[in-house]
C-alpha cells in the first residue's frame, strides 16, 4: 500500500511540472546583431577602449604623451561643457535585442566590439539594453534655435580650443545624439543531467546550465560625429565667458576614474 501511494505521488509530481519548450538557438553570425544599436559606434570610430571619456569634448588627433614618456600621435580631448538634453531608456529591463547562439567551431569571435574565445559545445546568450540618450540642446539666437557650435555664445570657446592645436591639425570633432547601451553576454554549458538548465528549458534534447565563472559586459556608446574647422568660428565673436548657463545639465568631461565608476554603476544597476 505504501508503495502504491509513493508511485501515485511520483506520477502526480511528474505531471505537475510545466512543459518546457526548446530555446531557439541560432548559428553565430555578425548579422544577428544588426539593428541592436542605433548610431555610429564611437569606440570603433576613434579606436578608443573607453569612448565615454570623449563625450563633452572637442576631439582631434595630435601629440600625446605615451606611458613610456615618449611623444606620439593620439586622440586629444579638450572639455567644453555644453547644454544637454538627457532622456532615460523607457525601461532598463527591456532589451533592444536578445539572441542565443552557438558557433560551428571553437575559436575567437567578435560582435558589437566584444570578443571572446567561443567553444562550439557552449551556448551564448547576448542581450543589449539602452541605458540613456543624450543630445546637445539648441541655443536661442535671433529668434531661432541653433546648434551650440553655430551660436555666438560659444564662438570664442570653440575658436580658442581649435587655435590652441598645432597648425597642422585640420580635423576636429565633437559628438552629438549619444546613446549608451549595456551589452551583456552569458555562457551556458551542457549539464550532466536533469532539467535544471539556466535557460529553464531543454536545448536539442539536452540541459544547459549557466557558467557563473564567465563575466561578459561592455558599454557601447554611439553617436553622430560633428566635424569642426577653424573657419567655422568668427574672429570677433562676443565674449561669452560671462554668458554661459550657470544652471541646468551640461555634457561633462569625465576623468578615467570617473568613467570607470560610471561604467561600474551602469553594469550593476542593469544586473539588479
Amino acid at each position: 500500500m505504501k508503495y502504491h501511494c509513493a508511485a501515485i505521488t511520483l506520477i502526480c509530481a511528474f505531471f505537475s511540472v510545466p512543459a518546457r519548450a526548446d530555446v531557439a538557438i541560432s548559428a553565430f553570425s555578425k548579422d544577428l546583431f544588426t539593428g541592436c544599436v542605433q548610431g555610429r559606434d564611437i569606440g570603433s570610430l576613434t579606436k578608443s577602449s573607453n569612448p565615454i571619456l570623449l563625450l563633452g569634448s572637442v576631439v582631434y588627433t595630435g601629440k600625446v604623451l605615451n606611458d613610456d614618456g615618449t611623444i606620439g600621435s593620439g586622440l586629444v580631448r579638450v572639455p567644453l561643457p555644453l547644454p544637454l538634453i538627457t532622456s532615460d531608456a523607457g525601461s532598463p529591463d527591456i532589451s533592444t535585442c536578445e539572441h542565443n547562439f552557438q558557433t560551428s567551431a571553437d575559436g575567437s569571435i567578435s560582435f558589437l566590439g566584444f570578443s571572446l574565445n567561443a567553444a562550439k559545445s557552449d551556448i551564448y546568450k547576448v542581450s543589449v539594453k539602452l541605458v540613456t540618450r543624450q543630445r546637445l540642446a539648441p541655443i536661442a539666437q535671433s529668434g531661432a534655435n541653433v546648434q551650440p557650435w553655430f551660436a555666438d555664445l560659444y564662438q570664442n570657446q570653440f575658436k580658442q580650443i581649435l587655435q590652441s592645436a598645432d597648425a597642422a591639425v585640420t580635423d576636429f570633432f565633437l559628438f552629438d545624439n549619444i546613446s549608451i547601451y549595456l551589452l551583456q553576454v552569458e555562457r551556458y554549458k551542457k549539464a550532466n543531467g536533469g532539467l535544471a538548465g539556466a535557460f529553464g528549458a531543454v536545448v536539442g534534447g539536452g540541459s544547459y546550465s549557466r557558467d557563473e565563472s564567465f563575466k561578459g559586459t561592455k558599454l557601447i556608446v554611439t553617436g553622430d560625429p560633428v566635424p569642426l574647422t577653424r573657419t567655422m568660428f568668427k574672429a570677433n565673436a562676443p565674449l561669452a565667458g560671462t554668458q554661459l548657463p550657470i544652471s541646468g545639465p551640461n555634457v561633462m568631461n569625465l576623468t578615467a576614474g570617473e568613467a570607470f565608476t560610471v561604467s561600474k554603476r551602469l553594469t550593476e544597476s542593469s544586473a539588479n
